[in-house]
């Protein structure tokens, strides 16, 4: 039980919590729920209808709006796993690349656009793809 008649409020002689306003500040570990017990917790940004959401039920994140990982010229590695040994799709940060250890399928009707170089050339003609190098 917290509560809010003060500015610090110590619980358990391990978290120390500080109400500044309307802020909190929390130095140590929050805890939501317990192992095999667990609770939705939601975070709010700015924009409307944009969340970032524990879901309890899912036991996973469900991201609603824009999801950026780094910031532009200070990028991170972000790698996707399948459900096949050695398989996933990687965002190389130090080489500026997209890698894709699996299969790139192309759903009927879908196109791949280049607005920019491709190497080696790639260009398909109905079913079949010619390779330019």
């Amino acid at each position: 039980l917290v509560s809010i008649g003060s500015t610090t409020t110590q619980l358990d002689g391990e978290a120390n919590l500080t109400f500044t306003g309307s802020a909190l500040t929390c130095i140590g570990t929050i805890t939501v729920g317990v192992d095999n017990t667990g609770h939705d917790v939601k975070y709010f940004g700015a924009t409307s209808g944009s969340y970032w959401l524990w879901d309890e039920d899912a036991d996973g994140v469900v991201q609603i709006g824009t999801l950026t990982v780094g910031v532009n010229d200070a990028g991170h590695d972000v790698k996707f796993f399948g459900d096949t040994a050695s398989k996933y799709l990687e965002w190389d940060t130090s080489a500026d690349t997209l890698n894709v250890a699996g299969t790139i399928a192309i759903a009927a009707g879908g196109a791949i656009t280049n607005a920019g170089t491709m190497a080696p050339d790639i260009t398909s003609t109905g079913k079949a793809m010619v390779l330019g190098f």
